[in-house]
């Protein structure tokens, strides 16, 4: 892996961890001291959150599998 994917990388781990931040804040916001009546933005907001962490992992495991067979593909004995 060169450095600007490796650079590319860490960003998107570094961008997963924020969102999983986010959504755990918010969590704890709703759970202990937002209003009664914000319940229902807490949860399109969460939703949201949680929508955009999946895209995230996913597009990561993607980026893993095709590192992995560019690897290979360099060091095939041949």
């Amino acid at each position: 892996m060169n450095s600007t994917s490796r650079f590319h990388t860490k960003k998107h781990i570094s961008t997963i961890e924020h969102y999983k931040q986010a959504l755990s804040l918010l969590s704890w916001d709703a759970k202990i001291s937002a209003p009664a009546n914000s319940q229902k933005q807490h949860a399109n907001i969460q939703g949201t959150l949680a929508k955009e962490l999946y895209l995230l992992a996913a597009n990561r495991f993607k980026l893993r599998k095709r590192i992995a067979a560019a690897s290979n593909a360099k060091f095939k004995p041949g």
